[in-house]
């Protein structure tokens, strides 16, 4: 069933147990005694923005710097999925250990439109020759609204934004190719991870780093000591340094987690059902009522 509206039409009808819901009716269905709301929790997911750095103008940092400091996640986030995502200021999702939401706060850009104005005129970029960037999303998930969203908040400091959507393989194939180009428009493209350790920042961001993107001599050499590091506290620190320094260089841009909403609806009688690792449901100790069961 491709339509989400008729899988929670199936699910009411008693047609099928258990389904994913559509988004927009989340907060309704928690308040409906009839059906069970499944929520997939410690998800590891982190979606955020970056950069197309092989060219101008994001292999400068102040063009990616004043990208940062023209989006607004948390609005984004609150205007599209209300509370059933926690905005980030973490290169890493808030479940990984070590992961420090009010530290990230500290070197973590703020949103703030007049200082991104003030880089973009520093760049040369002016109403009547304005930066003009392409944003790239993957569907589902209610991401072309996000990005919808982000294109009004680049909008309003100046930023031409043209937007496209597609499938996460088509996805991955265009920024692999972007990267390779050094001449063209500048590209942003949001992306999401899952993982359960800090070491997925070693595989995104040490060169040839993930897709051929960003490179820096001493982000590599940050992330080695982080990859090196056995002891739990140094290990910690470590962490702390590579996610400063993605940070304060805008190598990529912080957005929300989890960045899949792994939800469930299921009608009330359904019992057993857990998601396990991964957001993979698990069966194993479902029971479903009888038919004479669903009579009464």
């Amino acid at each position: 069933m491709p339509e989400a509206e008729a899988r929670l039409a199936a699910v009411k009808s008693g047609e099928i147990h258990l389904t994913e819901p559509p988004i927009a009716e989340i907060s309704n269905l928690k308040e409906d005694s009839k059906l069970k709301l499944h929520v997939a929790e410690n998800t590891g997911q982190i979606v955020f923005l970056e950069f197309v750095t092989s060219r101008s103008p994001f292999n400068e940092k102040k063009a990616r710097q004043a990208v940062a400091y023209a989006l607004n996640p948390k609005k984004a986030t609150e205007e599209v999925f209300a509370d059933l995502v926690k905005p980030s200021e973490c290169a890493i999702a808030d479940v990984m250990f070590p992961s420090d939401g009010q530290l990230c706060s500290e070197f973590s850009i703020k949103p703030d439109p007049e200082k991104a104005k003030t880089l973009l005129k520093e760049l040369g970029y002016t109403a009547d020759k304005p930066l003009e960037i392409t944003l790239l999303s993957w569907k589902g998930g209610n991401r072309q609204k996000v990005i919808e969203n982000f294109s009004t908040q680049l909008e309003e400091v100046g930023i031409k934004t043209k937007l496209e959507t597609m499938d996460i393989g088509t996805l991955n194939a265009r920024i692999k190719q972007e990267n390779s180009q050094t001449e063209g428009n500048g590209v942003i493209d949001m992306m999401g991870w899952s993982w359960y350790d800090p070491d997925f920042l070693y595989t995104l961001w040490h060169s040839p780093s993930w897709m051929g993107g960003y490179h820096s001599d001493e982000l590599d050499i940050l992330l080695q000591e982080m990859r090196n590091t056995t002891n739990s506290e140094q290990r910690q620190e470590k962490v702390i340094e590579v996610q400063k320094y993605l940070l304060d260089n805008a190598v990529m841009i912080p957005l929300y987690s989890p960045g899949w909403m792994w939800n469930y609806a299921s009608s009330s009688n359904v019992a057993g059902f857990k998601i396990g690792a991964f957001n993979l449901p698990q069966f194993n100790d479902v029971k479903l009522p009888t038919t004479n069961e669903e009579k009464e």
